[in-house]
Parts: structure tokens; sequence; C-alpha cells
């Protein structure tokens, strides 16, 4: 009987289409890792913005904090060390309490989007408690 050389029983290596095959499946592997990767940085970039923003917003508010009161109304500017970060302030004053609602909002402009964060706290306004 006539016998094919690939169907020899004494193989000395590999056959093309156990190496094609061992190729693919350490590609599709390596993919799934690049992809990984790639996703942990977007989310450590993520993490890193929104603590920065967090940063600067206490930073801000700090600012207020020493100065004794906030008055109502709206104010806003660029942090000197961060040009690419801008403040916005606007507050309102609280019914019956010497208190200003305070709504606090950074926009981070960086890598061309837009990143915007706020918080809602309440300041003292500076006016004595009258009870």
């Amino acid at each position: 009987m006539w016998k094919f050389p690939s169907m020899r029983k004494n193989k000395n290596g590999f056959m093309l289409l156990e190496v094609l095959l061992s190729v693919f499946i350490v590609t599709v592997g390596v993919v799934f890792v690049i992809g990984s990767f790639m996703t942990s940085v977007r989310a450590f970039r993520s993490t890193r913005a929104y603590l920065e923003a967090l940063y600067l917003l206490e930073e801000k508010m700090w600012e207020y904090e020493e100065a004794g009161a906030v008055e109502e109304g709206s104010e806003s500017g660029r942090f000197d060390d961060r040009r690419y970060a801008e403040w916005e302030l606007k507050a309102e004053e609280v019914d019956d309490f010497p208190l200003n609602h305070v709504e606090f909002v950074i926009t981070l402009k960086k890598d061309g989007g837009e990143t915007t964060f706020k918080i809602n706290t309440y300041l003292f306004n500076g006016e004595s408690l009258d009870l």
C-alpha cells in the first residue's frame, strides 16, 4: 500500500496545520491582552482627571472657607498653575439660615476633550443667625 510522507508514524517535526493553529491561538491571546491593557490605560487617565479635579475643587473651597464667608452670586476664573482648568462658583442664599447653597464647577480642557466636575455644598454667608 502506498503511504503519503505526512502519514509516517515516525514524525520528526510539526505539521503546517499545527504551527498555524498555534500561531492563531497565540495571536488571539495577545489581542485580548492588548485590549485589556488599553482599557486599563483609559481607566487610569479617567481616574487621574477625576482626582485632579477633586484636588482643585478642594483647593478652591478652602480659599472661600478661609475668607470666612461666601457672598451670593457667581464667580469664575482659571487656576494659575493649570491653564487648562477653569472654575466657576454659584452661590444662592438659603432661607432662614446664614448659609449659601454653593455649586463649584471645575472644567478640565485636556487632550482635545472637555471634562466637567461639580460639587454642591453649603458655606457660611457671614450673616448672624437670628433665633
